[in-house]
């Protein structure tokens, strides 16, 4: 009798220590510096399964914002609803103007099962004062 519970108490420990790494192991969130950040889109650059979000307003899309951004404003009544809509199989660069709405942004899409999201620690701040470069937007895109 013993046996059999040492070898059921074996076996749970086995399972629950195999459970939740499936998921967890294919998942890449990260906060990046601006250094970083700049590396990884780089490696990405026109592979068509990568999107750059800038999650800031409007008027500071318009502002300047990188090169090749898609606007996705936070404050907007349907950006939950647009985010949900994403391909959650795609990788997302994501950034605001200093980093509290893309990592409030980067939680939203774990909860809903996004694998594969980078933000840019610091927003679009730190970028700029590591004297990186922004474009002028005339057309919004998304």
């Amino acid at each position: 009798m013993k046996k059999i519970s040492l070898l059921s108490l074996l076996l749970t420990l086995l399972l629950l220590s195999c459970s939740g790494t499936g998921n967890n192991a294919e998942k890449n969130l990260k906060t990046l510096s601006a250094e970083d950040f700049k590396i990884e889109l780089e490696k990405m650059s026109g592979d068509p399964q990568t999107v750059l979000l800038d999650i800031r307003t409007l008027p500071e899309y318009k502002s300047g914002a990188l090169q090749n951004a898609e606007l996705l404003d936070f404050y907007s009544d349907t950006f939950a609803q647009q985010l949900n809509a994403l391909d959650k199989n795609k990788t997302y660069f994501i950034y605001c103007r200093s980093g509290n709405r893309s990592g409030q942004t980067m939680k939203m899409m774990e909860k809903a099962g996004f694998k594969r999201v980078y933000e840019l620690g610091g927003g679009i701040n730190s970028w700029l004062a590591k004297g990186y470069n922004t474009i002028t937007v005339n057309k919004v895109t998304r």
